[in-house]
C-alpha cells in the first residue's frame, strides 16, 4: 500500500516549488561538493558543446 497523502509536500509539485527545493539542497552542500558537481557537469557538457563556442577558440 502507498503512504497517505499527509506525508507528501505538495508545494514541491509545482515548477516554482521544485526550483526552490533544488536551490535549498544546492545551498546546503559543502563547497567541495559544489565544486566537484560543477566539474562533473562541465565534463558531461563538453562533448555536446560545439568547438566554436568553447573558450579560447577563435572563429
Amino acid at each position: 500500500m502507498t503512504a497517505p497523502d499527509d506525508d507528501i509536500d505538495w508545494s514541491l509539485a509545482t515548477f516554482e516549488g521544485a526550483r526552490l527545493e533544488q536551490m535549498r539542497r544546492w545551498a546546503a552542500l559543502p563547497l567541495d561538493r559544489i565544486v566537484a558537481a560543477l566539474e562533473e557537469m562541465e565534463r558531461h557538457a563538453a562533448p555536446r558543446t560545439p568547438a566554436a563556442t568553447k573558450p579560447g577558440i577563435e572563429k
